[in-house]
Parts: C-alpha cells; sequence; structure tokens
C-alpha cells in the first residue's frame, strides 16, 4: 500500500518529531521501501517502510509484523509506532541535528545499517531538495 510523503511526515511531526528528524526518516522510507508499506525485500527477510529485517540475532521483521498486526501490510502507522520504540529510535530522537541531511544519514548508518551504510547514506542525500512534498 502507497503512502503519501506527506501523510507520514505529518505522522512523524504528531509524533513529536523535528522537522530534521521526520526528514531524515522520510529519507530512509524512500531508499528502503519508496513509502510501501506492504514491500518485501531480501527473499522475505525483510518487510515495510522501514525494510525491518529478521537476522539470526534479532527478529526485526517479525516484532514489527507482531506489535503493528496482523494486517501490517497496510497498517503503516503501526509499523511507525513501532519503529518510535526501538532502541535505536530513541537514541536518534534524542540526538540534535542541524539539517534533515545530517539525521538521514545518522538513520541510515545506525538504524537501517545496510551494507555499505556510509555509501547508501550519502547516496540518499540526493532525495533531498523537491523530493518531499510535506506541505
Amino acid at each position: 500500500m502507497k503512502v503519501s510523503q506527506k501523510e507520514i511526515y505529518n505522522y512523524l511531526i504528531s509524533k513529536g518529531l523535528s522537522r530534521n528528524h521526520a526528514l531524515g526518516m522520510l529519507a530512509n522510507i524512500k531508499a528502503e521501501s519508496n513509502f510501501d508499506s506492504s514491500a518485501i525485500g531480501d527473499e522475505g527477510t525483510s518487510g515495510g517502510l522501514f525494510q525491518h529485517h529478521d537476522s539470526a540475532d534479532d527478529k526485526r521483521f517479525l516484532k514489527m509484523k507482531e506489535s503493528a498486526g496482523e494486517d501490517w501490510k497496510n497498517n503503516w502507522k503501526g509499523q511507525i509506532d513501532y519503529a518510535l520504540t526501538e532502541q535505536d529510535t530513541i537514541k536518534y530522537k534524542n540526538k540534535s541535528f542541524d539539517n534533515p541531511q545530517d539525521a538521514s544519514k545518522w538513520f541510515t548508518i545506525n538504524w537501517e545499517r545496510p551494507v555499505n551504510a556510509k555509501e547508501k547514506a550519502e547516496s540518499r542525500l540526493s532525495f533531498f531538495g523537491d523530493e518531499f512534498k510535506t506541505s
């Protein structure tokens, strides 16, 4: 299910995130799922807006699905609510960022943790500018 950038941005703001924090998360949602709350990746081991991933030592995808409920693919707010409870998100919310680009880089490297995280963090900066429609 595609979710509009504006809806996600407004929801993040309603949850108390700053503009920089919300836009940093939006850049990562764009890169991970292109705003499709039902997206599945990594041969079925990742899913949702953030592509929560199940690994041998951490079942993030399973935990997100359990938290968001049986209709997790359509429950984008539940996916975000779950993400906001994770320890790395709490660290993210407690950090101060001078701009959304710095927030996005931190989120990519410390929260998403993809292979080649620093390179991916840099590539996600291309989403800023006219890309995000939040008003």
